[in-house]
């Protein structure tokens, strides 16, 4: 849904619930351990290191924290899906985006699924480097009004 995101729950003027839930806090990673990836069909091959990766990064993403036991077989699903975009199937590649917005494991599937990213890690301050001696003084002065 476009827009900015909503107000927190003490803060909004109207008090009736909002349509689609209130937001999830979640982690940004999960530390539990990643399952087992399931043996693919014989003749179809071995998994791909592309295809193990993003598997192992799924279950490391802080929305697997919400997947109940009956969503392991739509990341399966995910996980054939991907190895053959891998193959070169690029046909697929749309369902792909779709079942991972589906599980929230994209940034659109987090906002659908009303899921808020606490972030634990340090705030980086990147320094602005500029050879421009007006704008280094427009960001001089911007700094010293905080």
């Amino acid at each position: 849904m476009p827009g900015p995101p909503p107000k927190d729950q003490s803060t909004r003027r109207r008090r009736n619930p909002p349509s689609r839930g209130e937001w999830t806090p979640i982690p940004s990673a999960s530390d539990r351990p990643v399952p087992r990836i399931p043996t693919r069909p014989r003749g179809e091959g071995a998994w791909t290191v592309g295809t193990r990766r993003a598997w192992a990064g799924w279950w490391t993403d802080g929305s697997s924290l919400t997947w109940s036991a009956a969503d392991f077989e739509s990341v399966v699903m995910l996980a054939y899906l991907w190895q053959k975009v891998e193959d070169g199937n690029l046909r697929l590649a749309s369902e792909v985006r779709l079942r991972m917005d589906g599980l929230g494991l994209s940034p659109k599937g987090k906002r659908d699924l009303r899921l808020r990213v606490i972030d634990e890690s340090p705030a980086v301050v990147l320094e602005v480097v500029t050879t421009d001696r007006r704008a280094a003084r427009r960001l001089a002065l911007a700094e010293d009004a905080r």
